[in-house]
């Protein structure tokens, strides 16, 4: 006996319209900026502060972001995003 897969090509579409399932993924987004927010340095406290979920999106607008997460010639990378996303077990996605 075999089943056939059919993809549905609407899923994304109907998963973002779907009350509950976009209620659940704005849960785990907050867990998640609390998890970066538990690795992000804390020198100065404006990184921490920055931090914040909407909807299913984790972000930071602090400007300085950039060498937290990835390094530079001075400091280390530290990384608070990626390793909140990948220690979630999440996939990873840069978007500019």
């Amino acid at each position: 006996m075999s089943t056939r897969f059919s993809r549905n090509v609407a899923f994304t579409e109907e998963m973002e319209h779907d009350p509950e399932f976009m209620l659940g993924i704005a849960k785990v987004a907050g867990a998640l900026a609390r998890d970066v927010r538990m690795q992000a340095p804390r020198n100065s406290g404006h990184y921490v502060g920055s931090i914040e979920a909407e909807g299913s999106t984790v972000f930071t607008t602090d400007v300085g972001a950039v060498p937290i997460e990835f390094g530079s010639v001075n400091n280390p990378a530290y990384a608070p995003f990626r390793s909140a996303v990948l220690a979630a077990g999440l996939r990873l996605e840069d978007h500019p």
